[in-house]
């Protein structure tokens, strides 16, 4: 037998409504948007059949509340309900009956504003994110820009024209790159998307990354450690946002230099594989520790430690690496053994990153 309609006048509300028999489960008496939203409930349907549509763990906890009783009302209890795929977050009150053994239940529909504040707390999240990449990435970049111009300044009193231009072209690079990052994260459709802006192009990475390595490579005398660039061809093409990508190098070697003694040497690799490309920054520093290991990608990481020269760490910018990899549709780990060095290789998949195809 279908189930009863509630009085008209609960038809003119937003709530659903319905009521069940305590004894057999049966759905007796329903309204309107009760019957529009869940039909397959209305007609022969049961309590139980209700209980089978929530989310597991909700369902253990409603069942954990009961039985009701005529003196045991439960209100306000949020209950995540599927149908097919969708999934509706529900506010309930269920009000047991004295006559008749009954209860009856009033449902509002909150999915709304559970998504809505869903999203506000993804938009702080990103937003935050975004604010400590760029204190971060740009304070580091500007102290490496200043270093260059100070060597500049140093050669520039002893007549050295060459090495000059070569400190002062590596700093105005630094410079744009980063200018053109702060441009990208501060565009308005990432505020109103909720998503990080790609400025996607084909690019030759050899050619950038190479490019970057030629930076350090004019301070290597004035830090004493060697920095070197490989590939394993000569040309690798690329479909990425090129400013994030460097950023997201420049910070791996300059973690390098802050972990290896003078002397040392840090390598920037570009391999391309049948299926993958593989971008690493090597060094044969001091290492990481195995008790740090564990967090090393964490925000505030308790695995920050003081670099060789007395640098200060902050503790974020392993994890604003991670964060800008995954934005550019590939993944970071590491291999790093005490007092002889460290490896952070980052994998872009040429199925899902469109990287490999030569530009013609």
């Amino acid at each position: 037998m279908d189930t009863q309609p509630i009085p008209p006048l609960t038809d003119n509300t937003h709530f659903l409504m319905f009521s069940f028999d305590l004894d057999s489960g049966r759905i007796t008496d329903t309204n309107q948007l009760f019957r529009q939203r869940f039909k397959f409930l209305s007609i022969k349907g049961t309590f139980e059949d209700f209980l089978k549509h929530l989310h597991a763990q909700d369902r253990d906890r409603l069942l954990s509340l009961l039985p009701f009783s005529e003196h045991k009302a439960i209100q306000g209890l949020i209950l995540r309900f599927f149908l097919g795929e969708d999934i509706r977050h529900l506010k309930c009150n269920f009000y047991p009956i004295k006559q008749g053994g009954q209860v009856f239940a009033l449902i509002e529909d909150i999915t709304q504003n559970v998504e809505y504040n869903d999203n506000l707390l993804k938009h702080n999240a990103k937003k935050n994110a975004i604010l400590t990449i760029l204190s971060h990435d740009v304070a580091g970049a500007l102290s490496t820009a200043v270093n260059l111009i100070d060597l500049a300044q140093r050669k520039a009193q002893l007549g050295e024209v060459q090495m000059v231009q070569e400190a002062l072209t590596a700093a105005k690079d630094i410079c744009k790159s980063n200018i053109s990052m702060i441009r990208t994260f501060l565009k308005k459709e990432f505020l109103a998307t909720l998503s990080v802006p790609l400025n996607t192009d084909r690019h030759d990475i050899v050619h950038s990354l190479r490019n970057l390595s030629d930076q350090y490579k004019v301070m290597q005398s004035e830090l004493g450690i060697e920095v070197l660039f490989r590939s394993n061809k000569e040309h690798i093409y690329m479909e990425t946002d090129r400013d994030k990508l460097i950023q997201v190098f420049n910070n791996l070697i300059s973690n390098a230099l802050k972990f290896t003694p003078k002397g040392g040497t840090v390598t920037l690799c570009a391999t391309e594989k049948e299926t993958v490309i593989e971008l690493s920054v090597q060094d044969n520093g001091i290492g990481i520790p195995d008790h740090l290991k564990e967090d090393i990608f964490t925000k505030f990481s308790l695995a920050k430690r003081e670099a060789l020269n007395g640098e200060d760490s902050h503790g974020i910018g392993l994890w604003v690496i991670k964060i800008m990899v995954e934005w550019l549709g590939g993944n970071i780990h590491f291999e790093s053994q005490e007092n002889k060095g460290t490896n952070f290789l980052v994998t872009f998949f040429k199925g899902t990153s469109k990287v490999g195809d030569k530009l013609t």
